[in-house]
């Protein structure tokens, strides 16, 4: 659903539609629940950033608060205040796009 200027924003989850107060602290909680699987993944196997890992991670962090919307790429239009993000069919070719070209400027990073 897109927002109409001047509406107050909602996200529907898991808790039902919840002050924000709240949810930012559920969100810290899955920051929380994807960096410990970064974490733990990171001494299994050699982590390579693609969309499907960003999903992954996404629905690893939040897919127990929206479990409907996590770890997929938007369907809908937003805003974000007076920001208009891509249009969401743009979603998958920007987020390649962007996985690509940060793996070439990896390999030109200094080791140590």
């Amino acid at each position: 659903m897109t927002k109409k200027p001047g509406e107050t924003s909602y996200r529907e989850t898991t808790f039902g539609i919840i002050p924000r107060s709240k949810l930012i602290l559920l969100e810290i909680e899955g920051i929380k629940r994807a960096w410990d699987f970064v974490l733990d993944r990171r001494l299994k196997v050699k982590i390579v950033i693609t969309p499907e890992l960003i999903k992954k991670l996404h629905g690893v962090g939040f897919s127990w608060i929206f479990p409907e919307t996590s770890g997929k790429f938007r369907k809908v239009e937003v805003t974000v205040s007076d920001h208009i993000p891509p249009k969401y069919y743009l979603l998958p070719q920007f987020m390649a796009d962007y996985c690509q070209n940060l793996k070439e400027r990896l390999k030109h990073l200094p080791t140590f």
